[in-house]
């Protein structure tokens, strides 16, 4: 058993006056117990402790070093998707752009033969009117003639 001081880790003796207790084991010491050369000093049971220390804080840093790491995966990976979805809406754009430039001309042309039929309807009518003038042009002349003839009958 080691003995140290009053006011080091350990249970209080029962003794009066300068009370000495035994030093439970620390984490330098259990450090110690695991293969590394036994503590010598108080010392070096700090140094060793300090170590332990750093150590513990690294292994935080490194915990938080891979999650801020993840995190950083995880803000690129949503930056990608966010990225392709802007693609693929402009993919979209495109597309129907093209499908209203593609519908603006085929009413274009639907337009140009609808103007076509209607100059083709407006000559047909005329022709048809001009036969109708026509027809009613000689029997008008048929008439005139039939009139004619009758009243140069009826003079005789």
């Amino acid at each position: 058993m080691v003995l140290a001081p009053e006011g080091t880790r350990g249970p209080e003796s029962e003794r009066g006056g300068v009370e000495e207790r035994e030093i439970l084991p620390s984490r330098a010491a259990r450090w110690c117990q695991r293969g590394a050369p036994p503590c010598q000093t108080l010392g070096e049971e700090e140094h060793r402790l300090k170590v332990l220390q750093i150590d513990e804080l690294q292994r935080e840093v490194d915990k938080t070093l891979a999650l801020l790491e993840k995190e950083r995966e995880d803000c690129v990976k949503a930056k990608e998707l966010e990225q392709l979805r802007e693609e693929q809406l402009k993919d979209k754009l495109v597309e129907e752009q093209s499908t209203v430039s593609r519908l603006q001309c085929e009413q274009q042309e639907a337009e140009h033969q609808r103007d076509l039929l209607g100059t083709r309807v407006a000559a047909l009518n005329c022709d048809i009117q001009q036969k109708d003038c026509m027809q009613l042009t000689e029997q008008d002349e048929v008439s005139s003639r039939d009139d004619l003839q009758a009243a140069d009958r009826s003079r005789i």
